[in-house]
């Protein structure tokens, strides 16, 4: 599929069901409907309806889901093995560009993470991260955008060297550490109006529906980090 066309509205995980009502459609900018698994003791009733209003400015993050919570049929079949490939993603990147695998830096500094990231990082909300944002590109063009949220006490002994990759592609140093441990992959479907679409997107042409991405907590040396993948429409083209 060419992404440049861009993709349906984002598909909810198969824990949330979108309902279609009038004023209410998927992607709708002044409310969304969704039926929500009941608790146990809402069992009896089966499923219960929530009508939620919102304003879109203030949703801005994306629904991160660890990736069996997704039905296999919503998640696109020409994205779903780059999503779930357990593998070095540099190293398929090489493999996959026929011209000159690249990193740019878009961003790198200490920040504080947002409030997911902490959550998954089980840092204090005000707790400053280092925070890397690249581009990986083949001849120059954008293939994925990769955050990466450093806790600061990761940051210490052998790992202090990642605050000083430069261009050095970070799954590089991941994947050649034989200690190296990754959490289960979370899975996200990233609509506009988010803060990663924007991040990811930025001087991108216009007129996306949706990107997808990944993310993981890597542990080195025992200490935490997160990484986010998404992957963009380039990817797919070859282009």
């Amino acid at each position: 599929m060419n992404l440049s066309m861009g993709r349906p509205v984002c598909p909810i995980s198969d824990s949330l069901h979108t309902v279609v009502k009038p004023g209410c459609e998927p992607g709708s900018k002044t409310a969304i409907c969704v039926i929500i698994r009941a608790f146990s003791h809402y069992r009896a009733a089966g499923r219960l309806l929530l009508v939620v209003s919102f304003n879109e400015n203030k949703v801005n993050s994306a629904y991160w889901a660890v990736h069996t919570r997704w039905l296999r049929s919503r998640v696109p079949a020409d994205l779903r093995d780059w999503l779930l490939d357990a593998g070095s993603l540099t190293d398929r990147l090489r493999t996959a560009c026929t011209g000159n695998f690249s990193v740019r830096v878009i961003d790198e500094g200490w920040q504080r993470p947002r409030r997911d990231e902490t959550r998954v990082l089980a840092m204090r909300p005000s707790t400053l991260g280092w925070v890397r944002q690249v581009q990986l590109l083949c001849d120059g063009v954008p293939w994925v955008f990769a955050r990466t949220v450093i806790p600061m006490a990761t940051l210490t002994g052998a790992q202090r060297q990642l605050i000083h990759l430069g261009e050095r592609p970070l799954g590089a140093y991941l994947f050649a550490d034989p200690g190296m441990q990754r959490a289960a992959v979370e899975l996200a479907c990233i609509a506009p109006g988010q803060v990663m679409f924007a991040e990811a997107t930025a001087g991108l042409a216009p007129g996306l529906a949706s990107i997808w991405g990944r993310r993981s907590v890597f542990r080195v040396g025992g200490k935490p980090l997160l990484v986010t993948e998404v992957f963009l429409p380039a990817l797919e083209t070859g282009t």
